[in-house]
């Protein structure tokens, strides 16, 4: 089994991985919102972070950091290309807060399945560890004591009824890497079914939107939205 020694000896110095510990193999979809949380953490960093590789043996995935067009990021920092040195501080910060954001709660709900025993944010100088199952457990255990605002069952109830008749309309807006869209005169968010929703490919952060959609619920609460159609305007 590859140790995470192994794979920082390997990374070149423009280059950054996730490493996760253990011998069980990693869902897709699972693995695919953890680094699209991963990238969206980067970005408001003023860093793209592309997957060059993916290596078996315990899983790391490699990856490079680009600045993006714009970015206030200039020169060199150290011996490491500094955007490969803020994308590690960016990830590093994020998954080590007090406060769960998305990126944790990704990383805990992989360790907390039993598909990998740590998490290492690795660079060719260091590898840090930034989750295993205590820190996992904690995270969880946190994000059930956040209690969120309740939507009441008037406006659910609007939003459905909109949704059936094509009326819906609102904004659609990106969180933390995911498309979510927030209705007219209504002060929360659904998460997009970007998955199964047909009209996955109009939608595209910051358009307004009138669309026929299915708003899903979870304990009578939003919990997802199926896109059928969507018109910008």
């Amino acid at each position: 089994m590859k140790s995470v020694k192994d794979v920082s000896a390997r990374l070149g110095r423009d280059e950054i991985a996730f490493y996760f510990g253990g011998d069980s193999s990693i869902p897709a979809e699972l693995l695919g919102d953890f680094l699209r949380r991963a990238a969206a953490v980067t970005r408001r960093n003023g860093i793209e972070i592309e997957v060059v590789a993916l290596e078996p043996g315990s899983l790391s995935v490699v990856m490079k950091a680009l600045k993006k067009a714009g970015s206030r990021i200039h020169g060199e920092f150290g011996k490491a290309p500094l955007a490969t040195t803020a994308a590690a501080a960016a990830l590093l910060s994020a998954m080590g807060g007090d406060k769960p954001v998305p990126l944790q709660k990704a990383g805990a709900e992989i360790v907390i399945n039993g598909k990998a025993e740590s998490i290492y944010v690795v660079t060719a100088d260091n590898a840090y560890e930034v989750m295993d199952p205590h820190r996992a457990r904690a995270i969880v255990e946190r994000g059930k004591r956040t209690k969120p605002r309740l939507v009441q069952h008037g406006a659910v109830q609007q939003v459905m009824d909109d949704g059936i008749t094509g009326a819906l309309s609102g904004v659609v807006l990106e969180v933390e890497g995911v498309l979510h869209f927030r209705p007219d005169n209504r002060n929360f968010l659904v998460p997009i079914d970007m998955r199964t929703s047909p009209a996955a490919a109009q939608l595209f952060e910051g358009g307004r939107f009138r669309m026929r959609a299915d708003l899903r619920l979870l304990g009578g609460q939003p919990d997802s939205l199926v896109v059928y159609r969507a018109v910008p305007f």
